[in-house]
């Protein structure tokens, strides 16, 4: 996140949505909440967040891979005012 943009504790709680691309043009979303957004301001006026999202399978089974795997690209969308104070954000 920017910290010029907002402040660590805007967006601690928030929720988010995790977007993964699949196969043949699909995507699946994966909802879930910022559990940890870092005071810590790194070079580039950067800080981190953390976010726990509720993995599933996808389309549902048991035998079916999950949703997000390691070495996916995803993207977040973090939607401000939902735990913290304003607004909306795509990070």
């Amino acid at each position: 996140m920017n910290a010029n943009e907002y402040a660590p504790e805007e967006v601690e709680g928030c929720r988010v949505t995790v977007t993964v691309p699949l196969a043949h043009g699909k995507h699946r979303d994966v909802p879930g909440k910022i559990v940890v957004a870092s005071p810590l301001v790194q070079a580039g006026g950067q800080y981190l967040v953390k976010a726990e999202v509720k993995n599933f399978t996808v389309d549902g089974t048991e035998n079916s891979p999950w949703v997000l795997r390691p070495g996916l690209n995803a993207s977040m969308t973090i939607h401000l005012g939902s735990g913290g104070p304003v607004g909306e954000a795509r990070n």
